[in-house]
């Protein structure tokens, strides 16, 4: 596994409610381990829309699922700036974020 995977983009539609639907973009920055080995991959999405500040948060997947964990709480107003974070954050503050937001979503996910 490395540490920094290549970056790619993609699009989903989701309901909105500046209007009927916004475009999110998601692009896969960095895949790292749980404690307990399971494979995650900490993300930038962008919500479109009019306002640019803090346009850009972390999301975070397991590699063996489908399912996902927005953080929601932790902004970016460049994608530049999201990307630079992610690469410099250790393994360590990853996990504890991870821990934090999968706690608060669903107790057992991501511990």
């Amino acid at each position: 596994m490395t540490n920094v995977a290549s970056a790619i983009a993609y699009f989903t539609i989701a309901p909105s409610h500046d209007g009927p639907f916004r475009t999110q973009t998601t692009i896969e920055m960095r895949e790292f381990s749980q404690s307990d080995g399971r494979g995650w991959v900490a993300s930038v999405a962008e919500e479109a829309g009019t306002d640019y500040k803090g346009r850009f948060y972390l999301v975070m997947s397991p590699t063996d699922a489908e399912e996902s964990v927005e953080l929601r709480d932790i902004r970016w107003n460049s994608e530049r700036t999201a990307r630079r974070t992610l690469e410099t954050m250790s393994v360590v503050e990853l996990r504890r974020r991870l821990r934090a937001a999968t706690r608060r979503s669903s107790p057992g996910v991501g511990a």
